[in-house]
């Protein structure tokens, strides 16, 4: 999860909401900044290429995320395809990576208001590019 790239010492983390997140860490001084690890089965295809394209699949997220902020992204780590999106709204910013793998569609966010985005940008990217499911 990426633990000791986010600090977690200053963070809370929650596990297992049913439906919602597998483990999510809030910042305890700042509880809007969160960086949340979800699942969910799936098992219609082996990869997320075949369930859109990331531009399409962006598009479609946008409209409950906020605003697209530049092209999404596909890149290929361990083997797995994953689709990267950035969204920014009047809540906040967002980073985002998407993935099929072993059945399940995997979802990292990282998220902070737009106050706290420029300091927080560079440690989220990292955390949430840098995520590989493990099983």
């Amino acid at each position: 999860y990426g633990r000791d790239r986010v600090g977690v010492r200053r963070w809370n983390e929650f596990t297992g909401e049913p439906g919602a997140y597998d483990v999510r860490f809030v910042d305890v001084v700042s509880p809007v900044d969160s960086i949340t690890l979800s699942t969910s089965a799936y098992t219609a295809n082996p990869t997320i290429t075949a369930l859109a394209d990331a531009p399409k699949l962006g598009a479609k997220l946008a409209a409950s995320r906020g605003e697209l902020v530049g092209t999404p992204r596909a890149r290929e780590s361990d083997g797995i395809v994953f689709y990267d999106f950035e969204f920014s709204s009047d809540v906040g910013h967002e980073i985002l990576t998407m993935c099929v793998h072993k059945n399940k569609l995997w979802q990292m966010s990282a998220k902070a208001p737009e106050k706290s985005w420029a300091k927080r940008k560079d440690l989220y990217q990292n955390a949430v590019g840098s995520f590989v499911p493990k099983l």
